[in-house]
């Protein structure tokens, strides 16, 4: 300590000054570094100046009484041996607090864009309902119009088969959702030949 190692009064305010002139120009130093300024650094908007002599630093302060307002507006913060652990404390929680405030907003930022994707999915899901259920009705029509409807292309082909065509195939029964689906044939008695192939009239 300058106290302890100087007894001449006059010499000793004369240290005194040089500590405080020294300890400004420490406080210049770091403020025109920039490290706030630096966006690698992610850092916040001050600098930790630490002063490791608890009794340097007070003395320093009652020596300039303007030290602290002096290194605080260039952005640099003075702390000693018993205000580091609490100002560290201080700086964990801005970090934390800024972390959760940017997690929240990260969260709701993808909340929106997950629900604009079920929204889309549920979009999709509807459309292809409906398409489906106008595929089944056409479905429905052709097979009616083939094979189970009133007058059937398959039925017309039968009667065509009772007729006297020959086919050289056997017709199939259609499988539909693995099921065998009969093919309905109408009105075969009253086909000609039908049922009196025999009664020809006589030569």
């Amino acid at each position: 300590m300058v106290d302890a190692e100087c007894d001449d009064p006059e010499e000793r305010n004369g240290l005194h000054l040089d500590f405080v002139r020294a300890v400004r120009k420490h406080v210049d130093d770091l403020g025109a570094k920039g490290y706030q300024d630096n966006t690698k650094l992610s850092a916040h908007e001050f600098v930790l100046m630490f002063v490791p002599i608890e009794g340097a630093l007070a003395l320093a302060m009652r020596d300039d009484d303007g030290l602290f307002q002096y290194a605080w507006e260039r952005r640099v913060a003075i702390v000693g041996p018993t205000s580091l652990l609490m100002t560290l404390k201080v700086v964990s929680a801005i970090w934390r607090y800024q972390r959760q405030g940017e997690n929240a907003s990260q969260i709701a930022q993808r909340a929106g864009l997950i629900y604009d994707k079920l929204v889309g999915v549920v979009e999709a899901l509807n459309t292809a309902g409906t398409k489906l259920a106008d595929a089944k009705i056409s479905f429905d029509t052709a097979l009616g119009r083939l094979a189970t409807g009133q007058g059937n292309a398959l039925s017309q082909a039968r009667q065509l088969e009772a007729m006297g065509v020959k086919p050289k195939k056997v017709m199939p029964k259609i499988n539909v959702g693995g099921e065998e689906v009969e093919v309905m044939v109408e009105d075969a008695d009253e086909l000609p030949g039908s049922a009196t192939s025999d009664a020809l009239p006589a030569a």
